[in-house]
């Protein structure tokens, strides 16, 4: 791990982006545009938060970086990651990932920021072409997505690059992502930008339909949930900043949404949910189906019981959205999934959990 010392993370610019050796340029494109065009988003998205120190007597900063959860049919859900300054290193000095460009903080915090939310840095392999998604998590806005080649005709490309020139802009091939910089459609120019060597190269637009599969874009005047001034809209964030053993029973059961994680009663019964409702709570509870009020949830005194065959998925899915707290009541945060283990953060330390490790430090039931 290594600490990069900024001064001065909001001087948000283009050029302090370029892509390392992660397969992160999904990530990388539709930064450099989104700093190009709407840098206060992203200067408005971090915010610092605690100092601590680490094991070895270091000081760090504990960054809150505003991201969005994607969500299917429904408008993407504002998520605050919160993050410290230190980062995997090649060598001291030379981060593993967002580390080349101007090395400013703010291209590192919102990578690790993403890395957290999605489930470690191997998502930006896994999840390559996503380019619509990605601009959908840094901005809250619906991003527009195009497929090229046989699936778009020429002129409708045309048609749809006039529509989106003004916009957010990233483009994909088999292999890369790309931003677009410029859109000259009177001379049959389209500029793009590789965000490894950081080359620019011209493209007419018969060339871009022929040679790259999707196109995104996305709208940042539009009316959005990044205001300029974050803290004057008073939200809410996702609890982040509460342990999950101090959540009330509601926020738990709404938590693990769709995971369908059964549930130990203070009688030891196993009940599933089925519905849950803004009065009551729907569940079948040996086979018989209970209404239970939400205001006696408490009194159910629920305990969520998770298969180890499902801890790894569970977390992953609910991790970035909660602190976890074990018995001597340090607090952990979710960072990611690698080689089955589940990685946590503290102050203190970093750990490498297998499900059974997890269950046992953070008192969770399993079967």
């Amino acid at each position: 791990m290594t600490d990069i010392d900024v001064d001065d993370f909001c001087a948000v610019a283009p050029d302090d982006v370029q892509q390392e050796i992660n397969g992160n340029c999904t990530l990388i494109a539709a930064l450099m545009q989104i700093a190009a065009k709407e840098p206060a988003l992203i200067k408005n998205a971090i915010k610092p938060q605690s100092k601590t120190k680490n094991k070895a007597q270091q000081e760090i900063t504990n960054y809150a970086v505003t991201l969005y959860l994607p969500q299917e049919d429904k408008p993407s859900k504002r998520v605050t990651v919160i993050i410290s300054n230190e980062f995997y290193a090649i060598n001291p000095g030379q981060p593993f990932f967002a580390g080349k460009g101007d090395k400013e903080l703010w291209v590192l915090l919102i990578e690790k920021a993403v890395a957290s939310l999605l489930g470690g840095y191997a998502i930006f392999e896994e999840d390559g072409h996503a380019i619509n998604k990605m601009l959908t998590i840094l901005t809250g806005q619906e991003a527009a997505r195009a497929e090229l080649g046989k699936s778009m005709e020429l002129e409708e490309l045309k048609k749809w690059l006039e529509a989106n020139k003004n916009k957010v802009l990233t483009i994909a091939n088999a292999k890369h992502a790309y931003s677009i910089t410029a859109i000259d459609l009177d001379e049959d120019v389209i500029t793009v930008l590789e965000p490894i060597a950081l080359k620019t190269s011209r493209y007419t637009v018969m060339q871009l339909h022929s040679e790259f599969v999707h196109i995104a874009s996305c709208d940042l005047t539009a009316d959005t949930d990044c205001p300029s001034d974050w803290e004057s809209k008073k939200k809410t964030p996702v609890q982040t900043t509460n342990s999950f053993l101090k959540m009330t029973k509601l926020d738990q059961l709404e938590l693990f949404g769709n995971q369908n994680i059964q549930w130990k009663t203070y009688e030891n019964k196993i009940g599933t949910v089925l519905k849950i409702d803004s009065n009551f709570v729907v569940m079948e509870i040996d086979g018989q189906t209970k209404e239970v009020y939400t205001s006696e949830l408490e009194f159910w005194q629920l305990q969520p019981v998770i298969p180890i065959s499902k801890v790894v998925s569970t977390v992953k899915e609910i991790g970035p959205t909660v602190k976890w707290i074990d018995k001597e009541g340090t607090e952990y945060a979710f960072m990611s999934i690698y080689n089955g283990l589940i990685e946590l953060e503290s102050p203190l330390e970093m750990l490498e959990l297998s499900s059974e490790e997890f269950c046992k430090k953070f008192g969770i039931l399993n079967q």
